[in-house]
């Protein structure tokens, strides 16, 4: 009860969403695949966003755009094959834990979403460097990438490292002065690296065609 402005927890993922979601239309990107960029609501009540997108992905309605549905094929084909779908989540991070040594982000996700793992690593790699410091734990819970796991869908959540230290969780204390831009920047460069490589890259639409 009371006042939850919710700076880290999760509006620090949602303005991260909304930066790269801004960069990649701006860069007139041509992806190979399609790409979109969701923020999910009921999270704390039980995945209950994420939980049903994932359901329409496997088992569309129409509630959702034909192009993110759960099968694909031509009018022309008797049979329809599966899509995989891959999803990074984004929640709490802002956070730098004074515990830690520096900027540190948690690759939160079973091994065998290892492909999203090593895009993220990847991409930190080369457009962060030693800026930001990347850890990876099996086991994931909590969060929307559960959704996606459940499924058999890979996905991954990037969180700030420590983050179960965060002394604000869930109080009215969570405000914007708590959240650290440099760590959302490292973590949203990461973050877009990692998208443009699983996505991957058809070519640059020139403006206005």
């Amino acid at each position: 009860s009371g006042a939850a402005p919710g700076a880290e927890d999760n509006g620090s993922g949602l303005a991260v969403l909304l930066m790269l979601a801004e960069a990649f239309k701006k860069s007139n990107i041509i992806p190979r695949k399609t790409v979109y960029f969701v923020a999910f609501a009921g999270e704390e009540q039980g995945l209950l966003g994420s939980a049903a997108f994932v359901g329409e992905l496997v088992r569309p309605s129409g509630a959702i755009p034909k192009k993110c549905q759960g099968q694909s094929g031509s009018f022309l084909q008797r049979t329809f094959e599966p899509v995989q779908h891959e999803a990074i989540i984004m929640d709490e991070v802002g956070w730098q834990s004074t515990k830690l040594k520096g900027p540190t982000v948690n690759l939160e996700g079973f091994d065998w979403a290892s492909n999203i793992l090593e895009h993220l690593a990847q991409s930190s790699l080369m457009h962060n460097g030693e800026d930001l410091t990347v850890v990876h734990s099996n086991n994931p819970f909590g969060s929307d990438h559960m959704s996606f796991l459940d499924r058999a869908f890979p996905a991954v959540l990037t969180i700030n490292g420590d983050d179960e230290a965060y002394p604000n969780y869930h109080q009215s204390s969570d405000t914007i002065v708590n959240v650290n831009k440099t760590l959302m920047h490292l973590i949203g460069r990461m973050n877009m690296g990692a998208l443009l490589r699983v996505a991957g890259v058809r070519g640059v639409q020139e403006d206005g065609h």
